[in-house]
């Protein structure tokens, strides 16, 4: 049974899962409501724990160590829940669209802030730290 995703802003495409796969099952709406506040929490306690002004501040890298020591590596690992619980959350018709916007908008803060690292073409540094990706 083909599932079919609204999210993808007008367009719709069918996505072929195995019987077995978690996402093919749709929660209720009460398990959606509690999926949605754990992942608002786990936002917040990010937020309380992450100074997203000094993540935003790193720009750079000049060794492994240094990348290996940086805040922003824990606020790496702390955004993959969230991701993971987002994912789930986009197959549930039970999260409506706007809602879902909503959490994926805060999220996108949040990764925004911990950025990704790149190579730094001139050289100059070891890694940098893009912000706005």
């Amino acid at each position: 049974m083909p599932l079919k995703d609204p999210r993808f802003k007008g367009k719709r495409y069918e996505i072929e899962l195995p019987e077995d796969h978690p996402r093919r099952t749709q929660e209720s709406p009460e398990v959606c409501a509690e999926k949605i506040a754990a992942v608002e929490s786990l936002m917040t306690d990010f937020e309380n724990t992450y100074d997203l002004e000094a993540l935003h501040a790193i720009t750079g890298f000049t060794s492994k160590e240094a990348r290996a020591n940086s805040p922003r590596r824990l606020a790496a690992q702390a955004l993959i829940p969230i991701f993971e619980q987002l994912k789930y959350l986009s197959s549930q018709e039970a999260v409506s669209n706007e809602k879902y916007i909503n959490l994926q908008a805060r999220y996108r803060l949040l990764n925004r802030a911990v950025g990704v690292v790149t190579r730094d073409p001139a050289g100059i540094v070891f890694e940098l730290v893009v912000h706005d990706r």
